[in-house]
């Protein structure tokens, strides 16, 4: 499992609570058939289901890591964290960073497993 949310369908009524108004969004990283035949059973709106390349469980040790850690090994100080269901990734936010701990990141976790906002850029 990688992900589930929820888009709404153009311009509706918020409070509307049929289905016909929503996709349901599932992520999965396989079996992607078998997910969709039994996620088909259980809602009858329209259905979205697609492959991410890591789980959500995946992630959320990324995200916990690197929170518990705070980002020391990197040197990096971390303001805040957040998984995306939809772009499965990590976001860590940190006061700076820079490429050599991008490097890092990447090494460590895989390319584009991460996204790092700073709120100040390096100067050298």
């Amino acid at each position: 499992f990688a992900g589930l949310w929820i888009d709404r369908l153009g311009m509706r009524d918020p409070n509307a609570t049929d289905r016909g108004g929503f996709v349901l969004n599932a992520a999965f990283t396989d079996d992607l058939e078998d997910h969709e035949s039994q996620l088909r059973a259980l809602w009858g709106g329209p259905l979205c289901v697609t492959r991410h390349e890591h789980t959500l469980s995946d992630l959320q040790k990324v995200q916990n890591e690197l929170m518990r850690e705070g980002g020391k090994e990197f040197g990096l100080h971390v303001l805040f964290s957040s998984v995306s269901e939809t772009h499965n990734f990590v976001e860590l936010g940190v006061v700076v960073i820079d490429d050599e701990a991008r490097e890092a990141l990447d090494a460590r976790y895989g390319d584009g497993t991460v996204g790092v906002s700073a709120a100040l850029q390096p100067v050298p």
